[in-house]
């Protein structure tokens, strides 16, 4: 492909992957970031002697040229381990994912007997009537009965997404849910699965994890690596401020340190979030296109690290919390005893939120001051045994699947996908809830799409 250039919006995970396979078809590429770092979401950042990921990363897939790319690349730095993870539940522990096993064994009596019984009817419900399925509430309580969308699924999902149940599209579930059904639920609590069962039923959950020795961030890094080796440039520091059209392509403007530098190549990949890039576009879209591109919203994180010397804080790594201020505790040094002073440990609080809301906007302290009170009343951690707090802001992290996000997605992308020659990758790029390894996935087939095109 001599001649031709390619330029990546975002050295995340899947602007780094494009950029990879893009020298490897043999166009000449330039990536440009607005951050300081390379990783995006899966970045790690580096404060003293600790590492601190943008949201704890494990990595898993069961796609075998994706996991032999991974192992390469992070070689004798690889760590690997099960998943384990729990959610508190009623003062009480229980496994999660949720499943209607655990609703029926481990909940409680009153909990489980009424979950079951919640269950086995709109189980039955279903063998008369389909379920007319219009949003996540809908959908919860078609598959898991009332008792358990209204004790889980609803408060947790309307704390974790910060909108109601009913505003939620079901797309989302059906990706990150496991679905289940009367008969295979009473088969699997009776009966062990026949042989050649089990791995048609293993999750993506239940996956081996893996994850370098100083943090998930090495694999942005080291991928960042081989782009510059091959001679890709990544320009750091670099915010995009508009996308223009041209005759031969696209001309890209970025400030970076107060300058603008414009770059131009003849095709262009975006892991920008679409609403963001939608607004950058010159000529500018139709305002009901940029409208509809407004109504796209993402769910950001706010992520307070803190270390500490006590060691073994939880009994897992992951702990999941439905009535805390934040929904997600992980004590990071279980996967890797390298991210922090060998006498220190590492405990990640996460807060979902909207970017600019209440949580986003609280200081360091007032996170650290609300989340002690809250470590210490369920006898996780005391303040005395803190030796230093941290604080990342993570904007964009998860699209948020309102009802009406397919009408909205489709009309803008249908707008941008009249543009030749440019192709929308990642999780933010895409409005789509992928994990690291379907990011890279996709990018590499949107490559290889356009290598195929370019050859004919």
């Amino acid at each position: 492909m001599k001649g031709k250039k390619a330029l990546v919006l975002g050295a995340g995970l899947a602007g780094l992957s494009a950029a990879h396979r893009l020298l490897e078809k043999g166009f000449e590429v330039e990536v440009v970031e607005a951050n300081s770092f390379v990783g995006g979401l899966a970045a790690t950042i580096k404060e003293g002697p600790y590492y601190m990921d943008f949201g704890p990363h494990p990595f898993y897939t069961e796609k075998e040229d994706i996991q032999e790319l991974f192992k390469e690349l992070i070689a004798d730095d690889l760590l690997s381990f099960e998943r384990r993870c729990l959610l508190y539940f009623n003062d009480r522990f229980v496994n999660y994912p949720l499943n209607i096993r655990t609703a029926l064994f481990e909940m409680g009596l009153t909990t489980s007997i009424v979950s079951g019984l919640s269950f086995a009817k709109a189980s039955t419900k279903k063998f008369f009537r389909k379920p007319e399925i219009k949003n996540f509430e809908d959908w919860a309580r078609a598959g898991f009965g009332n008792h358990l969308y209204k004790i889980f699924f609803k408060p947790y999902t309307e704390k974790f997404w910060g909108v109601k149940c009913s505003e939620l599209d079901a797309f989302w579930a059906n990706q990150r849910v496991a679905k289940v059904n009367l008969i295979k639920t009473l088969k699997s609590i009776f009966s062990k699965p026949k042989k050649g069962e089990i791995a048609s039923q293993i999750e993506r959950s239940n996956l081996l994890l893996f994850y370098p020795r100083k943090g998930i961030g090495m694999l942005a890094e080291r991928i960042a690596e081989r782009v510059q080796k091959r001679g890709g440039k990544i320009y750091l520091n670099s915010k995009v401020s508009k996308v223009k059209k041209t005759k031969n392509g696209f001309s890209v403007e970025c400030v970076s340190g107060g300058k603008t530098k414009t770059f131009a190549a003849s095709y262009l990949f975006s892991s920008l979030p679409v609403p963001l890039f939608a607004k950058m576009l010159f000529p500018k879209p139709p305002k009901d296109i940029l409208l509809s591109a407004s109504k796209l919203r993402y769910r950001s994180l706010v992520l307070l690290y803190i270390a500490s010397t006590k060691q073994d804080i939880m009994q897992v790594p992951y702990i999941y919390f439905m009535n805390r201020s934040f929904h997600r505790l992980t004590e990071t040094n279980k996967w890797s005893q390298e991210l922090s002073p060998a006498d220190e440990n590492m405990l990640s609080v996460e807060f979902s939120c909207f970017e600019g809301d209440a949580t986003w906007n609280k200081s360091k302290e007032q996170l650290f001051e609300q989340a002690i009170a809250e470590l210490e009343k369920d006898g996780f951690l005391k303040k005395s045994e803190v030796t230093n707090y941290f604080l990342l802001k993570a904007p964009h992290v998860y699209p948020v699947y309102l009802t009406d996000y397919r009408e909205h997605f489709s009309k803008v992308m249908n707008h941008l996908k009249e543009i030749d020659n440019i192709y929308f990758i990642g999780r933010t790029g895409q409005f789509n809830y992928l994990d690291m390894d379907q990011v890279m996935k996709q990018s590499f087939i949107a490559v290889d799409q356009l290598a195929a095109n370019a050859i004919r």
